[in-house]
C-alpha cells in the first residue's frame, strides 16, 4: 500500500447532495479515502440511499467504511427510515432488553441501507442540566443506567453494523456548544472514573466497534491549557487505549466544529489528532477543509512527525472493522414500527396530573406546539408533524396554534387572545429550561387560569420553571410516533409507565 493511499484510509469525509459529484469521486478514488459519512442532505429515499452506498463502494473498489449518525429522538439522518424516540426514552422505560432491541432493530436497516457503522450510541451522562448539546440523546444523569443501556444498545446494533461509543471521555456536564466553542470538564480524576468513565467501560467491554473523542478539554487528566481530548495523547492513548484497553477505531468528532478551528488549523488539528491516538479523522463538510487535513497528514507522515508505527496501529485497526462485515437482512418494517411505537408510549410519563383524561365532547382544547428547530448543528433533519392532528383523530374538540421559539411581547398577548375562549391548554415546551422567552408565554397562559396541561417535547427539565402546569407529562422526544403515543396517554388510550431518568424538583 502507498504512503498516499495509507493516508487517505485515515480519513473519513461528507459531501453535499443526494449523488457524488466528480471533484468528490476522484478525491475519493485518488486519495483512496477511508469512509464517508451521510448527512440529511444525502437523502432522498431509502432506495436512493441504498444505490448511493453501493456507488461509493464502486468508487473505493475496496471496503469502506460508511456511516451516519442515527441515534433516534432528535439526532437521525432517515427519517423514512423507523424513527425511535431516542436514548433518554430508553432511559425513562429503564429496560436493558428494550435497548438491546431497539439497537438490533437500528442497526439492521442501517445494515440494509449500506452503512456499517453507526456513529451512535452518545455515552455521555447528562448531570448538567444547562448542557445545550447533549439533553435527550443521553440515557440519564445515572451512570449505572447509562452504562447498562449503552451496553445493551451495543450489543443489539452489532449483530448488524458496528456501533460508535461518544463522546469519549464523557461531555455531559458542559454548558457550551462544542460545535461553537471549546468546554472545560474541571472534574478530578477519581470523579471521572466514577462517574463520566462508567458508560465507556462497559462499552470497551462489549467490544464496541469504535469510540468519538470530544472537543472537550480534561485538565485532570491533561493539563496542558486548550487542548481538548481529541487532540491529547494522555487521553486517546494512555487512557483509553492502554488504561482502559480498547482495541477498536478512535475517530475524532467532526474537526470542523467551532471548538477545534478557533483554536487550530484542519490541518494541524488533523496532524495532533494521530499522535494523540485517534486513527480515523472526521471532516464533515467543506472540500477545502478535507484536502488539507489530507495534505497535513501525508506531509507528517512523509516527514517522519507521524511515526511509521502510529501510521500501521491505526490502519490495523480500520482494516479490523472493514473485515468484519455485516450481512444486508431482510429488514422487518411492520415489526420495526411496532417496537418504535411501542418504545414511544412506554417512555412517556406523567410528573403531575389534576386534569386527565381529555374526553370527546367535554373538552374544548387548545394547544400551544413549537416550531421545531434543531438546537444544535448535529440535528439536521426535522418532521413537520404536530400534536393537534393526533387528538382530532381521537375525537378531542381541538385547534392549534405554532409558536416560535423565542415569542415576543406582542406575539404572546396574540397566543394568549386565542387561548381565552377554551376550556383547556396543553402547551407543548422545547427546552423552556434553557429559553425564557418560552416560560414567558407559558406563564401567560397559565394566568388564564384554566387547566394547564404541559408537555416537554424535549428536556424534562422544564418541570422545573413551570410550576404553573396543572398537569405535567415528558415524552422526551417530538417525533411523530412519540406525539401520536402521547395522543393515546392523554385521552385514556393508554397508560403512562416512563419513570423520568434524569433529577428533576418533583
Amino acid at each position: 500500500m502507498s504512503l498516499r493511499k495509507k493516508v487517505g484510509q485515515l480519513m473519513m469525509i461528507g459531501f453535499e447532495g443526494v449523488k457524488i459529484d466528480s471533484d468528490t469521486e476522484a478525491f475519493l478514488r485518488d486519495c483512496h479515502i477511508g469512509g464517508v459519512i451521510l448527512f440529511a442532505r444525502n437523502v432522498e429515499s431509502l432506495d436512493q440511499i441504498r444505490r448511493l452506498t453501493t456507488k461509493i463502494r464502486c468508487i473505493a473498489k475496496e471496503p469502506m467504511l460508511i456511516a451516519a449518525d442515527q441515534e433516534g429522538g432528535v439526532v437521525v439522518r432517515f427519517l423514512e427510515a423507523t424513527v425511535f424516540p431516542g436514548n433518554m426514552a430508553l432511559g425513562a422505560i429503564g429496560d436493558p432488553k428494550t435497548a438491546e432491541s431497539v439497537g438490533s432493530a437500528i442497526g439492521e436497516e442501517l445494515s440494509y441501507l449500506g452503512i456499517n457503522l453507526n456513529l451512535a450510541p452518545v455515552l455521555d451522562i447528562n448531570n448538567n442540566p444547562q448542557n445545550p448539546g447533549i439533553g435527550v440523546r443521553s440515557f440519564s444523569d445515572q451512570p449505572e443506567l447509562v452504562a447498562k443501556l449503552g451496553r445493551a444498545f451495543i450489543e443489539g446494533h452489532q449483530r448488524w453494523a458496528w456501533a460508535c461509543a461518544k463522546h469519549f471521555p464523557g461531555k455531559g456536564d458542559i454548558t457550551l456548544d462544542s460545535h461553537l466553542e471549546l468546554p472545560c470538564v474541571a472534574h478530578d480524576k477519581e470523579r471521572l472514573f466514577k462517574t463520566e468513565l462508567v458508560p465507556f467501560k462497559e462499552a470497551i467491554k462489549a467490544k464496541v466497534g469504535a469510540v468519538m473523542t470530544a472537543h472537550v478539554t480534561f485538565p485532570a487528566i491533561d493539563p496542558t491549557v486548550g487542548l481538548p481530548a481529541t487532540l491529547s495523547e494522555p487521553i486517546l492513548t494512555d487512557l483509553l487505549k492502554e488504561e482502559l484497553g480498547f482495541r477498536g477505531v478512535v475517530i475524532t468528532d467532526d474537526l470542523e466544529m467551532g471548538a477545534i478551528t478557533k483554536h487550530f488549523g484542519i490541518g494541524e488539528a488533523a496532524v495532533r489528532a494521530v499522535l494523540a491516538g485517534a486513527d480515523l479523522i472526521l471532516v464533515c463538510h467543506t472540500k477545502e477543509a478535507q484536502k488539507e487535513a489530507y495534505e497535513a497528514l501525508l506531509g507528517a507522515c512523509e516527514s517522519g512527525r507521524i511515526p511509521e508505527k502510529r501510521l500501521e496501529d491505526a490502519l490495523s485497526r480500520i482494516a479490523r472493522l472493514k473485515e468484519s462485515p455485516k450481512a444486508y437482512p431482510y429488514v422487518k418494517w411492520q415489526e420495526n414500527y411496532q417496537l418504535a411505537l411501542d418504545t414511544s408510549l412506554r417512555a412517556i410519563t406523567i410528573l403531575k396530573n389534576n386534569d386527565l383524561p381529555l374526553l370527546k365532547n367535554l373538552h374544548q382544547a387548545i394547544v400551544f406546539f413549537p416550531q421545531i428547530a434543531g438546537l444544535v448543528q448535529v440535528e439536521d433533519i426535522l418532521n413537520s408533524e404536530t400534536l393537534g392532528p393526533y387528538l382530532c383523530e381521537l375525537g378531542i374538540d381541538c385547534t392549534q396554534e405554532l409558536y416560535p421559539l423565542k415569542p415576543e411581547g406582542s406575539k404572546i398577548q396574540e397566543l394568549v387572545d386565542k387561548a381565552k375562549d377554551k376550556n383547556v391548554i396543553i402547551f407543548c415546551s422545547y427546552n423552556a429550561h434553557l429559553t425564557p422567552e418560552q416560560v414567558n408565554l407559558a406563564k401567560a397562559l397559565a394566568s388564564l387560569n384554566k387547566p394547564f396541561i404541559v408537555v416537554a417535547l424535549r428536556n424534562p427539565y422544564d418541570y422545573n420553571v413551570l410550576p404553573e402546569a396543572t398537569s405535567f407529562l415528558c415524552t422526551y422526544s417530538y417525533r411523530p410516533l412519540s406525539l401520536k403515543a402521547l395522543a393515546a396517554v392523554l385521552t385514556a388510550r393508554a397508560e403512562a409507565l416512563g419513570t423520568t431518568p434524569v433529577k428533576v424538583e418533583v
